[in-house]
């Protein structure tokens, strides 16, 4: 598996937009890869980290106004 694929799978598990087929999937790979497995661990460390960060420093998560931007729809 494509290092940005167990990423981006790993992070949707944790939020839980993973259907439960994809998450069974995953589970078999991480237990039969144990670097994807490590790889897994330091990842969910990571948003553990985040987490914390966010709770002790609320400002963290706040988006600046200039950043609410509604996108354009180009016609062509």
């Amino acid at each position: 598996m494509k290092p940005e694929s167990l990423h981006a799978l790993i992070i949707d598990r944790h939020f839980g937009e993973l259907s439960p087929e994809a998450a069974e999937l995953l589970e078999h790979h991480l237990a039969a890869h144990p670097a994807a497995r490590a790889e897994a661990e330091r990842i969910l460390q990571s948003l553990k980290i985040a987490h914390d960060a966010v709770l002790r420093h609320p400002e963290l998560a706040r988006v600046p106004v200039e950043m609410h931007v509604v996108p354009r729809v180009v016609n062509m």
